[in-house]
């Protein structure tokens, strides 16, 4: 788990300050984390908790 903390705060120092959540659009100043994905995609911590949520219910 310690590797993929450090992954992520590699990829969080290189992110350009005017990333934003491709799901609900806020930057990177609104919320406690962005995840990078491929091609330029990024969700954060709220989308993830939301998404945990509804995929929960219906399971």
């Amino acid at each position: 788990m310690l590797e993929l903390n450090e992954a992520i705060n590699q990829l969080r120092e290189r992110e350009p300050e005017d990333v934003c959540c491709s799901f609900c659009g806020k930057p990177q100043s609104a919320v406690g984390m962005l995840v990078p994905g491929p091609n330029s995609v990024y969700i954060c911590d709220l989308c993830v908790t939301r998404a945990a949520r509804l995929i929960s219910t219906r399971s």
